[in-house]
């Protein structure tokens, strides 16, 4: 759909832009507005990275809302730490939502479960992460 030159598009970033550009849509900043969100830096900003043992992998996982694809996620992340991308050793795992079921994976991975949290400590959550999926089916 983004690659229909009948389309004007609205971006959320210039980062995503460029990505999208170097993903194959070459004529997209030709076709497109972009901004970058009003994100408060003092919540959403980098900070120094932390010496960890393990990487940290984030899902934003919503199983009561369809658009989330949580179940497809569970998928995409089941077979990633079957195949050993995401090997135990070198992952933990973080979902981040609401509703979240307890869920164990093969090679007796469980993820540490982060549920109702305030934009505060979602934020230092985020800020910890090295990996993330967040799926989103619906336009935005």
């Amino acid at each position: 759909m983004l690659s229909d030159p009948k389309l004007n598009l609205l971006v959320n970033s210039r980062l995503l832009v460029d990505h999208l550009e170097q993903a194959g849509l070459p004529d997209i900043a030709r076709r497109c507005l972009w901004f970058e969100p009003s994100f408060p830096r003092e919540l959403f900003h980098v900070e120094p990275v932390v010496p960890r043992n393990r990487q940290r992998f984030f899902f934003y996982a919503r199983p009561n809302n369809q658009r989330n694809m949580f179940y497809r996620g569970l998928e995409a992340i089941q077979e990633a730490i079957s195949d050993g991308t995401l090997d135990s050793e070198r992952w933990e795992l973080h979902f981040a939502g609401r509703e979240i079921p307890r869920i164990k994976f093969p090679r007796h991975v469980e993820p540490f479960v982060h549920q109702n949290l305030d934009w505060s400590s979602y934020a230092a959550l985020i800020r910890s992460i090295d990996l993330g999926l967040s799926l989103m089916y619906t336009p935005h």
